[in-house]
């Protein structure tokens, strides 16, 4: 008895923890999982969006996505060379100095693609839909809610 009533427990407390998971529905998720609302870019939950601008709006998406790939490679690159370089038993300051200018010179070229894909999504709504858009932040790299700190992402919050 004691058994059963422990499984049943158990089982309550494992649907009560999951249930909440699954009704978000399927979706892009964390990693790719599956699990959990898909990207606001992919709803694009502008008002009155016509299937036209939508189609546009998904091949910019993409344009976008394919130059600005190369970019984040190299980034990563260079931040997989310059934790190497920082953790070494002799470190060469000028050397990551000029990483980190290479990364600065790199971050500000893919800022500059997100300006630019921004207004190119601009220049294809309507008034409303602009004012709309330029509210929720779509594609200026807003990540979630502030943190405790009330920044957004990890600006000047980094790793190091």
């Amino acid at each position: 008895m004691k058994k059963s009533m422990g499984m049943l427990a158990g089982l309550l407390v494992l649907t009560l923890a999951v249930g909440p998971v699954l009704a978000q529905g399927l979706g892009k998720g964390p990693c790719g999982m599956g699990l959990g609302p898909r990207p606001s870019w992919d709803r694009m939950n502008i008002p009155d969006l016509t299937e036209e601008q939508e189609a546009k709006i998904r091949g910019m998406r993409v344009d976008f996505m394919k130059e600005g790939l190369p970019l984040k490679n190299e980034i990563g690159e260079k931040r997989a060379r310059l934790r190497t370089l920082m953790t070494a038993n002799k470190t060469d300051e000028k050397a990551i100095n000029k990483l980190i200018d290479d990364i600065s010179r790199l971050r500000t070229r893919m800022m500059k693609k997100k300006v630019a894909h921004h207004q190119a999504v601009r220049r294809i709504l309507t008034e409303e839909q602009r004012v709309y858009f330029d509210s929720k932040g779509f594609g200026l790299g807003h990540r979630g809610r502030p943190g405790p700190d009330g920044r957004h992402g990890r600006v000047g919050g980094g790793r190091w």
